[in-house]
């Protein structure tokens, strides 16, 4: 598949969760919404409502899950995987929540971040959130979730590379073939 048949058939199959998508069909639709991404974020640059590379990332957000439960499929691994990384997300998500709240919570001055700073308070502000167990706790998730988020990261970049897999190969997601008669 080329690359304008890929993003017709992203967007001919805008909600479809069904079938199977190729190695070409999937990275050239991810070229295509990553380099839509970059103009339309730099024209935003540009304007007073900046709001073009949002509406186009959210105008894609179907298709290019559906594009890649698709090809995941095709690779025959289960769309499932895809779940993985939401729940990691909300691991990291909790840690950066917890964090902003321990701050808040500790230092609710926060005259530290002032343009004239006093490097003795900045100092003592450190060393209460640096024995505080909860802060402590929090960046630990929020570390803990950033490592498991770049494994898996990486666990999806192998999936989404592999060849396509054929019924006889082990690929469960496809439908057997018929004995022609």
């Amino acid at each position: 598949m080329d690359f304008v048949g890929a993003i017709k058939a992203g967007f001919k199959n805008y909600a479809n969760f069904t079938g199977v998508a190729g190695r070409s069909e999937y990275w050239y639709w991810y070229l295509f919404t990553v380099l839509c991404g970059i103009v339309l974020n730099v024209v935003d640059q540009f304007s007073d409502y900046a709001v073009l590379g949002t509406l186009f990332s959210l105008a894609t957000l179907v298709p290019n899950l559906a594009v890649q439960v698709r090809r995941l499929r095709d690779a025959g691994h289960t769309w499932k995987w895809l779940l993985l990384g939401f729940g990691l997300s909300l691991i990291f998500i909790v840690g950066i929540i917890g964090i902003i709240v321990r701050v808040i919570a500790l230092l609710p001055d926060m005259t530290f971040l002032s343009e004239n700073m006093d490097p003795a308070l900045l100092e003592s502000q450190i060393n209460i959130l640096s024995s505080d167990p909860t802060f402590i706790a929090f960046a630990l998730v929020l570390l803990f979730g950033l490592l498991l988020t770049v494994a898996y990261l990486v666990l999806m970049l192998v999936f989404l590379v592999q060849p396509s897999k054929s019924f006889a190969e082990g690929n469960k997601y496809l439908v057997a073939p018929t004995p022609e008669n």
